[in-house]
Order: C-alpha cells, then structure tokens, then sequence
C-alpha cells in the first residue's frame, strides 16, 4: 500500500477484512492489485485472499478509540463484504460504478476489466466486473 498515494481512510481490519477508501478508483484499483500481488507471493497468506472494490459515497467517522483515526461505514461498506463474499480466490472484484469511474479516470496505464456477471442476493442487480492488470 506504500506504493499508491495516501488513501482518504487508514486502512482498518475488521476482524475479516482490510477495509481502505481512496479518492480516485485509480489509486484504490493499483492498490487492490499491489495487495493481491503481495498475498499471492507470500507463502504464509491464506489461499483464499480477495478483493472487492466499490465507487459510492460513504460515510466518515473519527475512531473513537485512536487519536485522530476515521473509519468508513454506511451500506456501500455492507456492498463491499457480499462482493467479495461472492469472488472466488485470488479475484479482485468491482461494480459497475467502480470500473465506470476507473475507466473515466484520464489516468493513463489503469487497469483494465472484465465482465464476469451479477451479484446474486436481494435489491438492486449488482453487475460485478474483474480487474486485470
């Protein structure tokens, strides 16, 4: 994570995963694919690492229990947990918002998507994307 620019949240660990909001999807999508690149080499990292990533407006609150520390919370978080609940290992899954804003971004070298099919559960229909490098 050293690699990208500075995320707008700290990454948190939630007991089941590392939650971390940027910016720009660009940042959050070479970070997604830096970690996972990482996990993939490290011998001691479960086999069954993932990614999910998300572009929505969440909410930001100071952690009360870390001097000047905040967390993101709000469904769009929810959203992320079912995404990669739903992604098989090694996979860095994203909505269709996401990769819209990936792909909107001027940024040259992003990387690229793929189609790979819908979230299943209830509510609105979740179009899920693959990231490629």
């Amino acid at each position: 994570l050293t690699a990208v620019p500075m995320p707008l949240s700290p990454p948190r660990w939630t007991g089941d995963a590392v939650l971390i909001g940027f910016e720009a999807a660009t940042d959050a999508a070479h970070a997604a694919m830096a970690a996972m690149s990482v996990l993939k080499a490290d011998k001691q990292a479960p086999a069954d690492m993932r990614a999910a990533c998300h572009y929505a407006i969440v909410q930001r609150a100071d952690d009360p229990f870390t001097a000047g520390a905040s967390y993101l919370y709000g469904s769009a978080v929810a959203l992320l947990e079912k995404i990669a609940q739903s992604a098989p290992a090694g996979a860095v899954h994203l909505t269709e918002d996401f990769a819209a804003a990936l792909h909107a971004d001027a940024v040259r070298g992003h990387p690229r998507t793929e189609y790979v099919g819908e979230l299943p559960g209830d509510g609105d229909l979740v179009r899920l994307y693959s990231l490629k490098p």
